[in-house]
C-alpha cells in the first residue's frame, strides 16, 4: 500500500473486504495505479483509482445468514433488490405484451378496489370527525307519554345556565343560498348549521387556518356587526379553490354578509355533512327576521359534553332537576335522559360494520379475480423462463434467491399497476360520487387511509401473483431444463395450475355477475316502487330559506302568496301548495316511546290542506285537515298507514291521541 495516495490507503482498510483477501486486493489497486499513470498520466490514474475503491461498496460479495453484521446484510439485500428491479426493467423491455396484460389486469382490480374503498372511507370510516361520541350524548326531552330530540331555544338557555357537570351545546341544521363573491351569477343553496358558542370545542372541531366559532360569536350580533362563520374544507376546496387569504372575507349567505373567521379541518363535517357553521344568533339574519327575533323558536337539537369521571346518571339527574322547571304539555313534568346513538347524525357501529363487510367482500372478490388474471400470464412466461433458472440455479442461486427476483418482478408490476390504478380511482370516485348523489359536505378525495389500503393490497397482489410462478423456478431439476428439456412434473403441473387459475376466474366472474345483476334488479325495482303518488308531473320550488323552525316574516308571507297566486293562473299548472319538506328532500324527526314500542322514530311534515290533492296522495280513512284547521294551527295530523299498525294494532288511529310531542 505505500505507493498508493494516503487518502486511497485509508480508504482501503475502511473497504467491507475479507482480510484473507485484503493483500491480494492492494496489490491489484497498486498494480493497476502505477500502470494508468504510466499510460494516461496522473489525473487519469487517480480518477480510476477512487472508482475502483468505491466499486468494493457495490460489488456483488456472497454472505451468510449467521456471519456479519446486521447492517451489512440488510445492505447486502438491498443491493439485491436493486439488482432484481434493474433485471426486471430489462425483462418487460423486452416483453412489452406480458408487461401490457399484466399491468391493464392489475390496474383494473386495483383501480376499482381503491374507489370501492374511497368511498367506504367516506361513508363509513372517517365519519364527520366527532370526537369521543360516547361522551357526547343527545340530550333528549322526555315526559311521561313522549321523547323528543328538539328543544326550544329559550329552554337550551336554560339548560346551559343550570349545567355544572358537562357542556352543553345546540345546533341547528338549515340550508341558506350563498355566494361566495359578488361575481357569482346565482347563489347556490349550501347547507349550514348554527350553534353555540361552545360547539368546537364541545365536538373536537379544529381549523385548519384561522379559529373555531367562540362563545363571544354568539353574542349580539347586530350590534357586533356581521356574524362570523367557518367554513369546510371542502367548501374551501370546491367553491374558493383554496384560497389563502380568506380570512376575513365576506360571504353571502341568506341576506347576510359573514366574516370567515376559520376554516375546518379536513374531515369535520359535524353533523350530517354541514359545509357551514354560524352563531345560533345569527338565524334571523340569515333569513331576515328583524329583532328581536334573532334566533329560532323551536327546532333546536340539544347535546352534551360530560365532563371527566362524570357519569352518565349523573349528569342526568342534574339535567333532568333544571328541566323539572320548564312547562311541559297539559301540565306534564319534563324529564332529560342522554342518549349516545341522538343528536348529531352519526351512523350506527352495526351499519358500519355491515358496509365495510360488504365492499370488503366485493373488493377481495376482484382482487383475487386480477390475482389470478395476472398469475396465468406469469406462470406462462416462467415455463420459458426455466432454462434461466436452471443456469440460475448451476451457478449457485439458491432456491429462495430464484423465488425473491420472480417475486420482486412480481411486485414492480404491482407498483407500476397501483400508479395507474390511483389515477383510475381518482377519476371514478367524483363520478360515482354523482351518481349516488353524495352529499356536498362529504370529502371523498383520497386520504392517508385510502394510500395505506393502496400500499397493503398492491403488497399482497403483487407477492400473491409471484408465488405461483415461483413455484416453478425453484431450480428442483437442473439437467432437463440445461438440455432444453422439461421434466414431466413441469409439464403437467404448469398445466393443473392454470386449469385452477382458469375455473377460479370463471368462479369468481360467474358470482360478480350475479351480485351485479342482484344490484341492478334491486335498483331497478327501488325506482319502480309505488310512492303512493305520480310524481311525473310534480314540480318542486324553493325559496332557499326553509327548514324546521324558520321564522317566517310579513316579506316571505307576502312572497309566497304573490307565487302562489301567480303560479295558479299558468296554463297547465292544476293545483299550487305549500309544504316545509317536499317528498324525498329530508325530513324532520322525532324519537318517541309511550304506547308503540321504544325507540321507533316518527317523520313529521307540516303541509297547506290541499297538499294531499295536489300530490294525488290517497287517504285510506278519515279526512285531511281543513283550511280553517291550518289557519287555526289545530292539533290534527294524519298518520301513515305504517305508524297506524306500530301503535294502535287493529284498532283504528281516528280521534286517537299522537304519543308524541311534535314541537
Amino acid at each position: 500500500m505505500r505507493g498508493l495516495p494516503l487518502l486511497a490507503r485509508w480508504l482501503l482498510r475502511l473497504a467491507p473486504v475479507a482480510d484473507e483477501s485484503r493483500e491480494g486486493v492492494q496489490a491489484d489497486l497498486h498494480e493497476l495505479f502505477v500502470q494508468r499513470r504510466r499510460d494516461r498520466g496522473a489525473v487519469h490514474a487517480q480518477w480510476r483509482l477512487y472508482h475502483d475503491l468505491a466499486s468494493l461498496w457495490f460489488q456483488p460479495r456472497p454472505h451468510s445468514l449467521h456471519g456479519g453484521s446486521g447492517a451489512r446484510a440488510g445492505f447486502a439485500l438491498l443491493r439485491d433488490t436493486g439488482t432484481d428491479l434493474r433485471y426486471a426493467v430489462r425483462l418487460f423491455a423486452r416483453q412489452p405484451g406480458i408487461l401490457m396484460l399484466t399491468t391493464v389486469g392489475l390496474s383494473l382490480g386495483l383501480g376499482i378496489s381503491t374507489a370501492a374503498f374511497s368511498i367506504m372511507n367516506a361513508a363509513a370510516l372517517r365519519g364527520e370527525g366527532l370526537m369521543d361520541s360516547d361522551h357526547a350524548p343527545g340530550v333528549l326531552r322526555t315526559t311521561d307519554r313522549s321523547v323528543s330530540t328538539v328543544w326550544k331555544y329559550e329552554d337550551f338557555l336554560k339548560l346551559r345556565e343550570g349545567s355544572t357537570r358537562m357542556k352543553v351545546e345546540a345546533v341547528l341544521t338549515e340550508s341558506a343560498a350563498t355566494r361566495t363573491s359578488v361575481d357569482d351569477a346565482a347563489a347556490k343553496s349550501v347547507e349550514v348549521a348554527f350553534v353555540s358558542g361552545g360547539f368546537f370545542p364541545a365536538t373536537g372541531g379544529r381549523v385548519s387556518l384561522g379559529r373555531p366559532l367562540e362563545a363571544a360569536d354568539e353574542q349580539d350580533i347586530y350590534r357586533a356587526g356581521s356574524p362570523a362563520v367557518v367554513i369546510s374544507f371542502t367548501f374551501w376546496t370546491a367553491k374558493l379553490d383554496r384560497d389563502p387569504t380568506i380570512i376575513g372575507r365576506t360571504i353571502q349567505i341568506g341576506r347576510t354578509a359573514a366574516v370567515v373567521v376559520g376554516v375546518a379541518e379536513r374531515g369535520f363535517s359535524v353533523p350530517n355533512n354541514r359545509l357551514l357553521w354560524m352563531p345560533l344568533t345569527a338565524y334571523g339574519a340569515v333569513y331576515g327576521a328583524a329583532p328581536p327575533a334573532r334566533a329560532p323558536e323551536n327546532g333546536i337539537q340539544v347535546f352534551a359534553r360530560l365532563l371527566p369521571d362524570v357519569a352518565v346518571p349523573e349528569a342526568e339527574a342534574q339535567l333532568s332537576g333544571v328541566a323539572a322547571a320548564l312547562p311541559g304539555a297539559a301540565g306534564e313534568a319534563v324529564r332529560v335522559r342522554l342518549d349516545p346513538h341522538a343528536g348529531l347524525g352519526r351512523v350506527s357501529s352495526s351499519e358500519t360494520l355491515a358496509v365495510a363487510v360488504f365492499v370488503f367482500a366485493v373488493i377481495g372478490l376482484v382482487l383475487l379475480l386480477a390475482c389470478a388474471n395476472v398469475a396465468t400470464v406469469l406462470i406462462s412466461t416462467a415455463i420459458t423462463r426455466e432454462r434461466e433458472m436452471a443456469v440460475r440455479a448451476a451457478l449457485g442461486a439458491s432456491r429462495w434467491r430464484i423465488v425473491r427476483q420472480l417475486v420482486t418482478e412480481s411486485l414492480a408490476l404491482g407498483a407500476v399497476a397501483a400508479g395507474i390504478g390511483l389515477l383510475l380511482a381518482y377519476w371514478a370516485v367524483p363520478t360515482i360520487g354523482t351518481m349516488i348523489e353524495a352529499p356536498a359536505g362529504v370529502d371523498l378525495s383520497p386520504d392517508f387511509r385510502v394510500y395505506m389500503f393502496l400500499g397493503i393490497v398492491t403488497l399482497i397482489t403483487g407477492v400473491g401473483a409471484g408465488l405461483a410462478p415461483a413455484r416453478y423456478g425453484r431450480g428442483a431439476d437442473l439437467v432437463s431444463p440445461l438440455k432444453g428439456e422439461g421434466s414431466r412434473d413441469d409439464r403437467i403441473a404448469p398445466r393443473r395450475m392454470r386449469s385452477l387459475l382458469v375455473i377460479t376466474q370463471a368462479a369468481i366472474s360467474v358470482l360478480l355477475i350475479v351480485m351485479a345483476a342482484l344490484f341492478v334488479r334491486a335498483t331497478l325495482r327501488g325506482a319502480a316502487i309505488d310512492v303512493g303518488y305520480d310524481s311525473t308531473s310534480l314540480y318542486a320550488v324553493s325559496s332557499g330559506n326553509h327548514g324546521a323552525g324558520q321564522d317566517v316574516g310579513a316579506a316571505t308571507r307576502t312572497l309566497w302568496t304573490r307565487a302562489i297566486s301567480e303560479l295558479q293562473a299558468v296554463p297547465g299548472i292544476a293545483s299550487v301548495t305549500l309544504v316545509e319538506l317536499t317528498p324525498f328532500d329530508g325530513f324532520t324527526r322525532s324519537s318517541i316511546s309511550g304506547q308503540g314500542p321504544t325507540g321507533v322514530v316518527i317523520h313529521f311534515n307540516r303541509a297547506r290542506a290541499n297538499y294531499f290533492e295536489t300530490i294525488g296522495l290517497r287517504v285510506l280513512a278519515g279526512r285531511t285537515f281543513t283550511r280553517d284547521e291550518v289557519a287555526a294551527n289545530a292539533p290534527v295530523a294524519l298518520v301513515s298507514q305504517s305508524v297506524a299498525r306500530t301503535y294502535w294494532h287493529d284498532r283504528s288511529p281516528l280521534g286517537q291521541l299522537l304519543p308524541v310531542e311534535i314541537p
